[in-house]
């Protein structure tokens, strides 16, 4: 997928998700999808990555910095986020993962990264598919959170989820999900 491709798939999640305007004209269309405060910092790291991959490290880290300063969100510029991306509040976020799967929705005050200040890309988590992350969770090492996981509200998570997995409290106790539904984003009862 190209950068548009993945702009386009992560507008139609959100107006899915949480009602964005769909107007007939085409231009009002994408104004309202970049300048959306859920979707520009989803626009600013889709163009950063696409900077990253093409080379051109340093403008990458001017959209990172851009990216910080007018949204309040943190995103690493080498991290692969599959399409689908959604990010109903995205004050706070600071993500350092080394992959996110597809149609993850992550919600404010997040961090997903290593333990170590300094670190290769081998100690960052690897997140699925269909993982819904709730406010202020932490994510934290070299880890991975299966397909379809939900993370509770100020959960810290520092061991293996599999998939299908629920991870509540501090540490994060797992269990398996009673929705196995992967459409549904609900926290289970």
């Amino acid at each position: 997928m190209n950068l548009r491709d993945y702009i386009i798939s992560d507008f139609v999640r959100a107006q899915r998700e949480y009602g964005l305007p769909a107007t007939p004209f085409r231009f009002w269309n994408y104004f309202t999808c970049i300048f959306n405060p859920r979707m520009l910092p989803t626009v600013l790291y889709r163009t950063a990555f696409a900077l990253e991959c093409s080379s051109f490290t340093r403008l990458a880290k001017l959209m990172t910095w851009l990216n910080f300063y007018i949204t309040g969100a943190e995103i690493w510029s080498k991290c692969k986020i599959g399409p689908g991306l959604f990010f109903p509040h995205s004050n706070g976020l600071v993500i350092g993962a080394k992959e996110i799967g597809k149609n993850a929705t992550i919600y404010q005050q997040v961090a997903i990264g290593g333990r170590r200040i300094l670190m290769a890309a081998d100690g960052r988590p690897v997140i699925g598919d269909d993982v819904v992350v709730g406010s202020g969770a932490k994510i934290l090492g070299d880890i991975s959170v299966g397909a379809n996981c939900v993370i509770a509200a100020n959960t810290l998570v520092s061991t293996n989820m599999p998939d299908n997995s629920f991870a509540i409290g501090v540490p994060a106790k797992i269990a398996a999900r009673a929705s196995r539904n992967p459409k549904s984003s609900s926290f289970p009862d």
